[in-house]
């Protein structure tokens, strides 16, 4: 997942994130934030604070940090929070952070299609 602190929808997102890898565990997440400047992140906070959001909010989950935002520069993402699969070293899938909520939801269920979902990552 792709986020940074003064998104509220990355920061709503991110508390999500060790209870779906629990639920899920044949997937590894992972939360990169990236910390240029975004004018219109409601609120600019320091790179510091991203550490320990995520220590308090997920700390099962891989966090790292990149601060010219260079990976999704590559990837051509525009926008965050963006949520990645990728397999083998590419990219498979990206989309808005809301998808891995359904799937997360879609799992807890035990809807059929999604299990299937889940073997095609």
């Amino acid at each position: 997942v792709l986020w940074d602190l003064g998104c509220k929808y990355c920061e709503l997102a991110i508390p999500e994130l060790p209870a779906l890898a629990d639920a899920v565990p044949q997937i590894q997440f992972a939360a990169i934030s990236c910390n240029e400047d975004r004018i219109w992140l409601s609120e600019r906070k320091p790179v510091s604070d991203a550490a320990a959001f995520m220590a308090a909010q997920a700390p099962k989950i891989a966090a790292g940090q990149e601060k010219s935002c260079g990976f999704s520069k590559a990837l051509g993402i525009t926008a965050i929070p963006t949520a990645l699969a990728i397999r083998d070293g590419k990219v498979i899938w990206n989309g808005h952070i809301v998808w891995v909520v359904v799937l997360f939801n879609s799992v807890k269920q035990g809807t059929k299609a999604m299990n299937e979902s889940i073997g095609n990552f």
